[in-house]
């Protein structure tokens, strides 16, 4: 690890470029919220609560509250805050964003479940292996995280949270589990297209559309899961401010 000036201007720099990458994932994430919240609003808000509007809304309210705890640490306590409480929000907002990458999971899996007839056995069958997946990945997070460790900073008002300690390397499983399951979600929405391309697809633009836009949603995510494991397995991250 290298010490003394150029590894606080390692540092320095980091955490003066990380809240930019944070702040435009915030104005990204206020964008997309907003493109449909004119249908939310009509659609989603005057509807009876079902298990589905509740995933729903967790999933798309949950980005805000991870948010929170991103400005609370960079913008208005990061110059008090001491190694106990950068630990402990970190691990917050890990915990936070593998529960919210869950339920968006779980909606999928319902919505897979919905296109495949709803049928009973197969509702079972994905409700084990989402939580099967989800259960060994929130243990081996828990075990991962457990090694994080945290140090003053030298320089508080220019730098702020150190760990000196990353996430153990189990994490990459979880990652791996990610991967897993959004391919088998994208298989079984293939094979039921092509089962029912010319009875479904073929007479009805909706069902073309939700079948298209899934499988590019599918693709989009197991492709950033990909990059994940691919920096991970390359950085090693020695060294991650917050």
């Amino acid at each position: 690890m290298e010490s003394g000036l150029p590894l606080i201007s390692v540092l320095a720099f980091d955490n003066n470029l990380t809240p930019y990458f944070d702040m435009a994932a915030v104005a990204l994430l206020l964008y997309d919220h907003m493109l449909t919240l004119d249908l939310e609003i009509d659609l989603v808000w005057p509807a009876p609560w079902t298990l589905v509007k509740f995933l729903y809304v967790f999933t798309a309210y949950l980005g805000f509250v991870e948010s929170g705890l991103f400005g609370f640490m960079n913008y208005t306590e990061s110059v008090a805050a001491s190694p106990s409480i950068c630990a402990r929000v970190y691990k917050a907002r890990i915990y936070l964003l593998t529960i919210g990458t869950a339920v968006a999971e779980l909606v999928l899996v319902v919505r897979t479940w919905a296109l495949l007839g709803r049928g009973r056995n197969m509702g079972i069958g994905l409700g084990i292996f989402w939580c099967s997946g989800v259960t060994v990945a929130l243990v081996l997070l828990s075990i991962s995280l457990a090694a994080v460790k945290y140090i003053p900073r030298p320089i508080p008002e220019v730098i702020n949270c150190i760990a000196v300690k990353s996430p153990a390397p189990i994490i990459f499983v979880d990652f791996i589990i990610l991967v897993v399951i959004e391919s088998v979600i994208l298989a079984l929405t293939l094979y039921n297209a092509r089962v029912h391309h010319y009875r479904v697809l073929s007479s009805s633009t909706f069902a073309a559309t939700l079948y298209r836009d899934g499988v590019i949603y599918y693709i989009y995510l197991l492709a950033f899961s990909v990059i994940n494991i691919t920096t991970l397995a390359a950085t090693g991250l020695a060294i991650l401010t917050l």
